[in-house]
């Protein structure tokens, strides 16, 4: 992507060569020539046309060049972003499977080995279940309570972070919205 930025860079300074040799040439014609000759308008017709097309194909190549850098950017931006999404996914893998193992290792240590049905000794397996199942269940109960959370405060952020140009909503505005998100019970008449 260097180089195609490199050789966009030197279409632009070839461009800009160009157009200064077109003013150049101007001036020196004007300067040391007959200019009411038809010889001289006919040469020099025909010099500036080659120079104007150069000048235009130069154009056009810096432009194919800028747009395939801007290709370029994006497919990078796109390995980017879904690289970013592959390596989100597998953190979530790994988020659940430590609330997971995170409880049943604090119930492990709260009961240690002194389970009756290992060695005849302290409490039986069953507490042991029950403490790991109570514990998972906080676990996934404070888990979904943030997640509800974090999604309530990005909505009231979103609805009360209005640009200044808007007007907040009002205490009533807010209720109205609340009564209006109710569900409407069913006449039966």
């Amino acid at each position: 992507m260097g180089g195609t930025a490199f050789s966009l860079v030197r279409l632009q300074d070839g461009i800009l060569q160009r157009h200064e040799l077109l003013l150049d040439i101007h001036d020196f014609l004007l300067r040391n020539f007959d200019t009411n000759s038809r010889a001289f308008e006919t040469a020099s017709k025909s010099l500036v046309g080659r120079l104007e097309r150069d000048v235009k194909r130069l154009e056009l190549h810096a432009q194919h060049l800028a747009d395939t850098l801007n290709m370029l950017n994006t497919e990078q931006s796109t390995t980017m972003a879904e690289k970013n999404i592959k390596e989100s996914e597998r953190m979530m893998i790994f988020t659940v499977l430590a609330f997971v193992y995170v409880p049943i290792s604090v119930a492990g240590t709260i009961f240690g080995m002194n389970v009756k049905e290992i060695n005849d000794s302290g409490h039986s397996i069953f507490a042991f279940l029950v403490m790991c199942a109570v514990l998972l269940l906080v676990t996934f109960f404070s888990w979904a309570l943030t997640i509800t959370l974090n999604r309530y405060r990005r909505r009231r952020k979103a609805l009360y972070n209005l640009p200044d140009v808007m007007i907040r909503p009002t205490r009533w505005v807010r209720a109205l919205d609340i009564l209006l998100r109710l569900p409407v019970p069913e006449d039966n008449i």
